[in-house]
């Protein structure tokens, strides 16, 4: 029997019924569930390579500016991967955009120790001090990190580079974090070793982004 000619629209109907949908996590569920996992490793971690500095949660209650950098912190980590989430999504936001909120976000950040040099929200002390809180902090930045790339490996974000480094900074920004109640406090310790690495994983980031996600 000859073959039976198929018109445009038959075609078009067969290869969409072939079609099967494909399920994505809201950007909402995504910040949650990164949120809730990298949260837990980089807590699991710090405890489990020390303490929290001495005297810590008094110092919390009783310096309202102290208090504020430790939101900071919370604060960028949350909004960095989001806008890192947004950009993975292509059309939802620019990646000027996106820069520009990022960087803003940690130059708030940073400039609350810059000002802390000379006006410290709490008297600089060696108490506390982790031999190691500049190695911990990459170290403990590399699952976030990791997580971060996996969760956003199904988009196809067209600025991959700035898409990763938002993933790199937001992952370094929670050991970042953590550090300011679990490591000593002195704003100048606080910039090079805590906040620093911060830039660092988000330029190796990237270049990991470049490379690992997908191109449109």
């Amino acid at each position: 029997m000859p073959n039976t000619p198929i018109k445009k629209g038959q075609l078009v109907d067969r290869l969409a019924a072939d079609l099967r949908p494909v399920h994505r996590f809201s950007a909402g569920a995504v910040l949650a569930l990164w949120l809730v996992i990298a949260w837990a490793f980089v807590c699991l971690v710090t405890f489990a390579t020390g303490d929290l500095r001495p005297g810590v949660i008094e110092q919390l209650r009783q310096s309202p500016r102290f208090l504020v950098e430790c939101v900071l912190g919370l604060v960028v980590g949350i909004a960095v991967f989001r806008n890192a989430i947004l950009l993975s999504l292509p059309g939802v936001m620019s990646w000027k955009r996106a820069a520009i909120v990022t960087v803003g976000l940690l130059g708030v950040w940073a400039g609350a120790y810059v000002y802390g040099l000379v006006n410290p929200a709490l008297e600089p002390s060696m108490l506390g001090k982790r031999p190691h809180c500049f190695v911990e902090t990459f170290a403990f930045s590399s699952v976030p990190l990791a997580l971060g790339y996996w969760l956003l490996s199904r988009r196809t974000p067209i600025a991959r580079g700035w898409t990763g480094a938002l993933v790199g900074a937001a992952a370094a920004s929670l050991p970042a974090t953590i550090m300011q109640i679990a490591c000593m406090y002195d704003p100048k310790h606080i910039l090079q070793f805590h906040l620093f690495p911060v830039v660092i994983v988000g330029i190796a980031g990237a270049i990991a982004g470049w490379l690992a996600f997908r191109k449109p």
